[in-house]
C-alpha cells in the first residue's frame, strides 16, 4: 500500500467545476455581472448533434468536413440569484466588450445582457454592456473557464487541446497570406491596379 498517493481533496483537473453553460435564449438573458477580466474562446464544429471544439491535430470536425465557428466564454453571476455560470458569446459581441475594456480598463464588473433579434434559436445576438453598481473587489473571483470547457468537452489531453483563440478576421488573414506568398502578393497588386481609377476614370459599381 506504499504506492497509494493519499490526498485530502481531488486534484484540480479531476474536480468537476459545477457551473452551467448559459446561452442566449430566443428572448434575452437577465442582466448578468461579468466576473472574468478577459474573453476566452475557441472555434467549434457542429458534430454528432453537439458542439465539438476544433483541435490542433486529428480534429474529428475537420475530418468530417464540417464548418467551424468561433464562440467566446465569460464567467458571470446573476445578481438576483447569486448563481454563477459560463456565458457563451458570438463574434459580434467582441467589439462591444473590447470597447468597454478600452474605456474602463476591464470588463470585470460590467453588466451584460444578450438578446436575439428574432424569435429563432439561432437568431443574431445583440449585446448590451453597461457599468454596474457592483464594486469589483466585492465580486466573487472568476472560476477557471478554460478548465470548465475542457471538462465539458472532455479534451483534457495535453497533446491535443482545443485552440483557444480570438474571432477569425478573414481580411487580415488574406492580407497576411499575400505578404508571405509572392504569387498571392503579385495577384493582389495586379487586382489593385485594375480597380484603381486612372486619370479621372470612374469605376462603375
Amino acid at each position: 500500500m506504499n504506492d497509494i498517493e493519499w490526498t485530502t481533496a481531488p486534484k484540480t483537473k479531476d474536480k468537476p467545476i459545477g457551473y452551467q453553460l448559459k446561452r442566449c435564449p430566443c428572448g434575452s438573458t437577465p442582466p448578468l455581472i461579468i466576473l472574468s477580466d478577459r474573453i476566452i474562446g475557441a472555434e467549434l464544429h457542429w458534430l454528432g448533434g453537439r458542439s465539438s471544439p476544433h483541435l490542433k491535430h486529428n480534429c474529428p470536425g475537420c475530418l468530417a468536413k464540417t464548418a467551424r465557428v468561433w464562440k467566446g466564454y465569460l464567467a458571470v453571476i446573476d445578481p438576483r440569484t447569486q448563481q454563477l455560470s459560463c456565458l457563451e458569446i458570438t463574434p459580434p459581441c467582441v467589439d462591444a466588450l473590447n470597447s468597454y475594456a478600452a474605456a474602463w480598463g476591464s470588463i470585470r464588473g460590467a453588466a451584460i445582457r444578450l438578446s436575439r433579434s428574432t424569435t429563432k434559436a439561432n437568431g443574431r445576438i445583440k449585446i448590451e454592456i453597461t457599468q454596474s453598481t457592483y464594486a469589483t473587489e466585492r465580486l466573487p473571483q472568476p472560476f477557471d473557464v478554460h478548465l470548465l470547457l475542457e471538462q465539458m468537452w472532455q479534451t483534457t489531453e495535453k497533446t491535443n487541446k482545443p485552440q483557444m483563440t480570438t474571432p477569425r478576421n478573414p481580411q487580415a488573414e488574406k492580407e497576411a497570406a499575400e505578404e508571405t506568398d509572392p504569387i498571392l502578393k503579385r495577384e493582389a497588386t495586379l487586382h489593385e491596379k485594375k480597380t484603381t481609377p486612372q486619370n479621372g476614370e470612374k469605376i462603375s459599381t
